[in-house]
């Protein structure tokens, strides 16, 4: 794997930074930022923001896959790294270089460039996007008072979570993001012909629900099936750094699900999976449910988050399920219809779904009723207590089923600019479930979850979120 460092101050992190990063990542498969310390900068004089927040910007670059604080000296934190290439921009190539003195040490190679002057409006995926999103704040006020909602309980309900412990099972994908410049039309054909720049991979589908769990500090155990093959160990390596206990079953005959979006300009202009999506033999099956077996009393709530992949058979649902009764979990599920069909009818007797409209109708061949009527239906059908139906744009609606009567309220999207909509169910299915567990409390649970998916879709790639970013919109709206 090639190794490219870069380093700097990075006070001011502009469109010629985001060119010089860019190219340096085309260089190899690593990209390593340092970031100049606030000790270092304390001789030069001037103002410079701190440290932290000098990272914190640098590291939501997207084409960034680690940034560092240079706390003993550019020379160690080079030889650390032990980079192939150190990129510097051009207006250095004439100069005197120090890192010349000692990088044949680890035979790197010092490149200049400052990058192409085409580049894409993406790179930046979350900070500036957080701090600049225009969210409906009057409207949660009003959710807020409405239902009771005491604003000052969340921190104590959000801190309870670390005490919850989750088993999550269902369709592993990797979404991979490749950014791209269009070079113009075709002359063989009327099509738009493009050059990728650079890429970025993400653990997606049920992979990140168990993220989030794991992000807002539960105790997870996670079960899924994956192919034998690189993006497997992408996954796994990146969820073991998040302690969850992986549970990832490799099989030869398939590969991971791999989803790529080639996406330009903010948008994306083609889709393509590498997937198999067959059921799961009865032996892997078997193999699933004992393991499930072992740590079933150790359990407090069930994710399902299917993708209609093949992980999840209706006969070892079932029999999750009867474990979990036995043992009183709380179930939630989710199973997602886009490319493919889901069918929400696999799970049944649970207290809480999160589809969306589309889900809902395809689940039951609804098309005509209006949407209480249908979530009414979906939760006699199922026999689920709680739903959350999404409606993109429009928000959720809440339908709480009481035994003889129902209640339904509406709660609408929280962010105005969504920046990617990818992940947003999976966050919000996780926050409300959370809560629901501790409380019982449908309107708080849709309330977190609101949130946590407004702080998802205001960034790009489906990535975790934290504990702190959701209070922090909680204390925006209890200003």
């Amino acid at each position: 794997m090639k190794i490219v460092l870069v380093s700097g101050i990075f006070d001011v992190f502009h469109h010629g930074h985001f060119r010089l990063l860019s190219y340096a990542k085309s260089l190899g498969q690593k990209l390593v930022v340092g970031i100049v310390s606030d000790e270092d900068l304390s001789s030069k004089g001037g103002n410079f923001n701190d440290q932290l927040s000098r990272l914190e910007v640098v590291k939501s670059c997207v084409y960034v896959d680690e940034v560092e604080i240079i706390n003993k000296g550019l020379k160690k934190f080079i030889l650390s790294k032990k980079p192939d290439f150190i990129v510097k921009g051009n207006e250095f190539k004439n100069l005197n270089n120090p890192e010349n003195e000692y990088i044949k040490q680890i035979k790197c190679k010092i490149v200049f460039g400052s990058g192409t002057t085409v580049f894409d409006t993406l790179p930046l995926k979350s900070y500036y996007e957080k701090l600049n999103s225009n969210y409906n704040i009057n409207s949660y006020k009003k959710f807020v008072k409405k239902h009771n909602i005491n604003l000052s309980d969340i921190p104590n309900i959000v801190k309870s979570f670390s005490q919850l412990k989750v088993l999550v099972i269902g369709d592993l994908i990797i979404d991979e993001y490749i950014f791209c410049d269009p070079l113009g039309m075709s002359r063989e054909d009327p099509s738009v012909v493009f050059t990728p720049k650079t890429s970025k991979k993400y653990v997606g589908g049920s992979g990140v629900v168990a993220a989030h769990a794991a992000s807002f500090g539960c105790e997870v155990n996670y079960f899924t099936i994956a192919g034998n093959d690189q993006n497997a160990s992408f996954a796994d390596k990146f969820l073991k750094k998040l302690k969850i206990k992986n549970n990832i079953i490799r099989l030869s005959d398939r590969p991971t699900t791999l989803k790529q979006r080639f996406k330009s300009d903010n948008k994306t202009v083609f889709k393509l999976s590498k997937l198999n999506s067959s059921f799961i033999s009865q032996e892997v099956e078997n193999e699933i449910l004992n393991k499930i077996k072992k740590i079933i009393n150790n359990v407090n709530i069930i994710i399902y988050s299917d993708f209609s992949y093949g992980c999840l058979t209706r006969d070892l649902i079932n029999k999750i399920n009867t474990l979990a009764r036995k043992n009183n979990i709380i179930i939630s599920s989710d199973s997602q219809s886009s490319s493919q069909i889901g069918d929400l009818k696999k799970f049944n007797k649970i207290e809480l779904v999160t589809p969306t409209e589309y889900e809902a109708r395809v689940s039951l061949d609804n098309f005509e009723d209006g949407l209480v009527v249908l979530a009414d239906k979906l939760s006699k059908e199922i026999k689920v207590k709680n739903i959350l139906l999404k409606l993109g744009k429009e928000g959720v609606l809440i339908y709480n089923n009481k035994g003889k009567e129902y209640v339904v309220d509406n709660l609408e999207s929280f962010a105005n600019n969504p920046i990617d909509e990818n992940g947003a169910g999976d966050c919000m299915m996780v926050a409300s479930v959370l809560n629901y567990n501790i409380n019982k409390n449908i309107w708080i649970s849709a309330f977190l979850g609101s949130i946590a998916a407004a702080i998802q879709i205001s960034k790009v790639g489906n990535s975790p979120i934290h504990i702190n970013d959701l209070l922090s919109l909680v204390r925006r709206i209890q200003e």
